[in-house]
């Protein structure tokens, strides 16, 4: 009991803390002693956003270090300690490691020639006794005189385990109170943490907490869902029955919906999926959805064939399968629903014995109508949404709300024009001034468009009609949306016909209300469905015959909890939706023939009627023929479809033949589809394709591997109501794994494809390529690693803002540079420090998408002569290159922009990372250490502003000596190059040189205790400009590391900044680092105690000072309990 009430305990005080944040808490910050591998967090990190630096704020090489999963990797790193900062990722679960206790280690060096070890158990503090328990519970308090205080929540815990003899316990808790995602978006994470605790015994289970809902036994009330609430089971089973009561109340954690989407030829993506209500911005739920490739399923990873970003809705295939357009696309998922409150109800039953099993199942969907989330609905709002009944598209409401003025806003002044209101941006405080959400209505659909004019934010600018023609895609109003509810009963009852047959019988009911506000159309939200059908196998011999029928009638009003049928059942039959506002008859009967195991044969036809409005057959064949190391396949459809005004015919097939030899796979088929539709009062729209390929696979895809496969295709189109020529198109594939072993690899990915138009379009080519080759030479003294990849994709030019949040959970600051009050978008910059960090950065929609060539190119070689050559002389030197670069081009009809090296006007994007590291004497052996380092670093983006391009080079030469163990000297130079170029903002042009020397004294004065004094001088000038520093910095740290009880950071800094130039312009920001002109004082102490073996006391205090500013305080102190 004692341990069930701590867990429930702390379940339930993670909702009612849920609100309090301290600062972003996926942020982590560290100071470390260097080891050769160091577990940094029980929970996943994100490695594009970690920093590591030294004792004196230089930034660490990410080419000296690597993350595995929660582990830090260091390589030929010379520094005694760091200083890391990084993110953890909220969409994993917990990774628990198990470090050995340094207690229990001795130095070598130590003159004890015995260790003796009392055979005592430890006494140590059991939270969970009895259970097995992992993870981490925070509290903590975040404070200053610059900024407000906040509070941290935070809890990662995961239990099993036995609460008594018959009943068990299951718990994964993760809270991390993400306010935003680590790359600026807003929308909260909630949907990626896991959150459950679950007691279970033989017959029953309760689960609390976020919950996977499905159902499958109903064919009219099939669902899956995930949603955060309760759910509660309990069987009763013996040896002749077996029966389960189950039921589930939560609040939902997203609206299920289903986009279709055609490819764009050669173009990976990223596509953007959309909501119901055509939402610009969907955060997907993660893990809900079901994507689906020409009516198959694919798998998600990098490795696999898609990737998609939940929190934009974004989706891109990867370089397995290039796109077509001919490729079709649907999406099943849950995104999160802001309107409402949505609650879901499921409760259901079910009952098996050997010949019988019957079950049913009350599902409820439902909208709280009193209590909407993102709308603020008026008295004349309510009167629309009642007047409305269930037609409740296109409504809409002004979105004008009168406000004081605030500098972070984009507000308006309205005025009258021509008996309209007519908004105008301003920032004039004396206005009567505006806030005004503007909402797409499409092109040519409303009277104001998007101007870019800098300001922070998105501004509208009203255009008037010419000659009565809209000119905007904008109005200044809100979509009305309604609130919902859907509630469906369903049952299924099968019984089984001796050994082999089987008859089955569903049911459906469902009450479907558009409007909830609404009683008008009432009578139109109830429909029933019905399905009853079975199956018998005969058996003749060596021969098996199989007739199956089904039959479905599903009433105009029926409306399902998810589609019934298969992904593309709209298509095959070539309707517009699976269901249609019409009663169906559906009738679908098989004939299967069985010889052995090696012929199968198939005959189906499918009849399918919609009252008063369509009519269609189908003929279908299936055919199977195995023999020996022969296997054929043959498969053929054909419909007919009338409706009031359309008649169809639509042939499909594809038959294969294949052979294998040994390690030898032969394949070879045809695949084809005619459409030939004619509406009787309109000219025909018809379409037909063909395509021949043949394949063959050496091997087997677990080791080496070589698969090569190639086809042709000829599509043909209607023009003036004649079938012609529309395009031929052939393609080649070559997929690859040629060498496997421990010193070598090779992968190859080639998929290429050429179209060519017979009319108005031009022809085209497209490839996708993937190359991993990695070698080592010379007994592993030479290791080299390429990577090579082109694909096509689309270049977003995104438009952003920067949106306030409470101080410390940002990432960006602004600086007012104008002094006009108002904010630009080139007045934000990355925080220094912690207390200015009060925004972040909001995409806010795409301005543009270009269709462009990508290319990446990765090299990475490592030099170590030791390996391969005798004389000591080699130990002492170690070189290592690595090399990462890629950009897109616009695609103009190329078929690859081939040379990553190359700048052309073509270039929309590029990044680009070469590091060039030499050691000679590295380790510990000897006295003197000598570094060169080389780093140059371009990036060139695409924003909505226009092109920003950043350019830096930097040569550093380090010199150690040790004098002895307790002494080392080091003396550093530095030289470095900036620039930075902007199409639109003229603060943002500049070129930087700054030069740096800086001599430093390691004190270790024992294995506990080490410290460091250092001198930093510096001279910055601006080539483009006025501005000039000269910079002197006195540094001393000090740290204490008891590992098994206390670690004690302190560092102190004083520079003076001798400053010529404007003060506060961006260029002074850059070279000063967000300090002032003058002498500043900058510090920061950080002590970590650990109280006993599971509590953990962290405390952190930060200042800084100028001598013309106020003093700055910050500090943070946590409480970290470890299970």
């Amino acid at each position: 009991m004692r341990n069930f009430l701590a867990i429930l305990f702390i379940f339930f005080s993670l909702f009612i803390n849920a609100q309090e944040v301290w600062k972003n808490p996926n942020f982590r910050e560290k100071t470390l002693v260097v080891k050769d591998s160091i577990v940094l967090d029980s929970l996943q990190i994100l490695p594009e956003n970690m920093v590591l630096r030294d004792l004196k704020g230089q930034k660490i090489p990410k080419d000296l270090y690597q993350i595995e999963h929660n582990i830090l990797i260091l390589k030929q790193l010379e520094a005694d300690s760091i200083h890391i900062s990084y993110y953890i990722h909220p969409n994993f679960k917990e990774i628990v490691t198990y470090p050995k206790d340094p207690s229990i280690i001795v130095s070598s060096a130590s003159e004890m020639n015995a260790l003796v070890l009392d055979n005592q158990d430890k006494e140590e503090v059991q939270i969970f006794e009895g259970l097995n328990s992992k993870g981490t519970l925070v509290r903590g308090l975040m404070f200053g005189n610059n900024q407000g205080s906040s509070v941290q929540s935070s809890l990662n815990l995961q239990l099993d385990g036995k609460l008594s003899e018959n009943v068990g316990i299951q718990a994964f808790i993760s809270d991390t109170n993400a306010p935003i995602e680590v790359d600026g978006y807003t929308q909260s994470l909630d949907q990626f943490e896991r959150i459950y605790i679950e007691l279970f015994t033989d017959q029953s289970k309760i689960r609390a907490g976020h919950i996977d809902l499905a159902q499958n036994l109903d064919y009219f009330g099939r669902f899956q869902r995930k949603v955060t609430g309760l759910k509660v089971s309990h069987a009763i089973k013996s040896e002749e029955h077996a029966t389960v009561f189950e039921a589930a109340g939560s609040l939902s954690r997203g609206e299920y919906t289903r986009y279709e989407f055609t490819g764009n030829e050669g173009n990976q993506g990223p596509y953007r999926l959309a909501g119901n209500s055509n939402e610009a911005y969907v955060l997907i739920i993660a893990g809900s959805e079901r994507v689906y490739r020409n009516g198959k399923l694919l798998e998600y990873g990098e490795n696999k064939d898609y990737i998609l970003d939940y929190s934009t809705g974004e989706i891109v295939f990867t370089e397995q399968h290039l796109v077509t357009a001919n490729d079709r696309f649907i999406v099943e998922y849950q995104y999160t629903n802001r309107n409402y409150n949505r609650f879901t109800w499921v409760a259901g039953a079910s009952h098996q014995s050997k010949k019988f099993r019957i079950s049913g199942h009350i599902y409820t969907e439902a909208d709280n109508k009193n209590n909407p989330i993102n709308q603020n609905l008026t008295a004349e709002d309510l009167t629309i949404l009642t007047n409305a009944g269930n037609n409740t598209d296109n409504l809409f409401a002004d979105s004008a709300v009168p406000v004081a003025y605030q500098e972070d806003r984009v507000l308006y002044r309205r005025f009258i024009t021509n008996g309209n209101y007519i908004y105008e941006y301003s920032t004039d405080p004396n206005d009567e001034l505006y806030q005004v959400n503007f909402t797409y209505l499409g092109a040519n659909k409303g009277d104001y468009i998007l101007d870019n004019t800098g300001v922070n934010g998105r501004v509208f600018t009203y255009v008037a009609p010419e000659n009565g023609i809209l000119q905007g895609d904008y109005a200044p109003v809100n979509p009305l949306v309604a609130p919902e509810r859907k509630q469906v009963i369903s049952l299924a009852s099968e019984y089984l016909i001796g050994e082999d047959g089987r008859m089955r019988l569903d049911v459906g009911l469902s009450n479907s209300d558009a409007n909830l506000f609404s009683e008008i159309d009432d009578g139109e939200n109830i429909g029933i469905g019905i399905k009853v059908g079975g199956y018998k196998d005969i058996k003749l011999g060596k021969f098996k015959v199989t007739p199956q029928i089904d039959y479905e009638y599903i009433q105009d009003k029926f409306d399902p909890i998810e589609r019934l049928r298969t992904p593309e059942f709209a298509r095959d039959f070539n309707l517009t939706t699976e269901l249609a506002e019409s009663d169906q008859h559906f009738l679908q009967s098989n004939m299967l023939f069985y010889v052995n195991d090696s012929i199968l044969m198939n005959y189906g036809f499918d009849y399918l009627n919609q009252t008063n409005d369509y009519l269609g057959y189908r003929h279908r064949m299936n055919g199977l023929f195995m023999w020996k190391d022969y296997r054929m396949v043959a498969n053929a459809s054909y419909l007919t479809t009338t409706s009031d005004n359309l008649e169809s015919e639509f042939a499909r097939y594809n038959m294969s033949a294949a052979r294998k030899v040994k390690k030898l796979t032969i394949e070879t088929g045809i695949n084809g589809e005619s459409y030939l539709n004619q509406y009787f009062a309109r000219d025909s729209l018809s379409s037909r394709w063909n395509e021949l390929y043949a394949s063959a696979t050496m091997g087997d895809s677990l080791q080496r591997y070589v698969q090569f496969r190639t086809y042709h295709r000829t599509d043909d189109s209607t023009s003036l109501g004649v079938l012609k020529p529309y395009s031929k198109s052939w393609g080649a594939q070559i997929k690859s794994r040629i060498i496997q072993t421990d010193t070598h690899g090779l992968e190859i990915l080639l998929d290429y494809r050429n179209v060519n138009y017979e009319r108005a379009l031009e022809d085209a080519s497209f490839l996708n390529t993937r190359i991993n080759w990695s070698k080592s030479f010379l007994k592993k003294g030479v290791n080299l690693n390429i990577h090579y990849g082109l694909s096509g994709n689309t270049e977003q030019q995104r438009a952003f803002a920067y949106a306030k949040v409470a101080d410390g959970l940002g990432i960006y600051k602004w600086i007012d540079y104008n002094q006009d009050g108002v904010q630009q978008i080139d007045e934000f910059e990355v925080a220094e420090f912690t207390d200015e960090a009060s925004y972040i950065r909001v995409y806010t929609n795409v301005v543009k998408a270009l269709q462009t060539n990508q290319n990446k190119l990765g090299f990475n070689l490592s030099l170590n002569p030791a390996k391969f050559l005798e004389p000591d002389f080699w130990k002492r030197i170690q070189s290592r290159i690595v090399l990462n670069m890629g950009g897109n081009y616009l695609k103009n009809n190329q078929i690859a922009a081939w040379n990553p090296l190359e700048e052309n006007e073509q270039m929309r994007s590029r990044n680009s990372n070469l590091y060039i590291k030499n050691d000679f004497n590295r380790g510990l052996n000897y006295r003197w250490h000598f570094t060169h380092e080389f780093k140059k670093q371009e990036n060139i983006n695409l924003i909505f502003t226009g092109m920003e391009s950043l350019y830096s080079q930097e040569n550093k030469l380090n010199l150690r000596y040790d004098i002895n163990d307790f002494l080392q000297v080091e003396l550093t130079q530095e030289l470095q190059n900036i620039a930075s170029e902007s199409e639109s903002f003229a603060s943002r042009r500049y070129i930087l040189d700054n030069q740096e020397w800086s001599p430093q004294l390691n004190i270790n004065w024992n294995q506990h205790l080490k410290s460091t004094l250092a001198y930093i001088y510096r001279m910055n000038e601006n080539q483009s400009g006025i501005e000039y520093l000269k910079s002197q910095q006195l540094n001393f740290s000090l740290m204490w590391d008891d590992a098994n009880k206390t670690s004690l950071y302190a560092n102190l800094d004083w520079i003076k900044n001798n400053f010529t130039g404007n003060q506060g312009s961006l260029v002074a920001d850059r070279m000063m680092m967000g300090l002032k002109s003058g002498n500043n004082l900058v510090w920061n102490l950080n002590l970590k105690r650990n109280i006993n073996n599971f509590m953990t006391l962290d405390l952190q205090y930060n200042g800084r000072s100028n001598e013309n500013l106020s003093t700055i305080h910050s500090g943070n102190m946590q409480i970290r309990l470890n299970f």
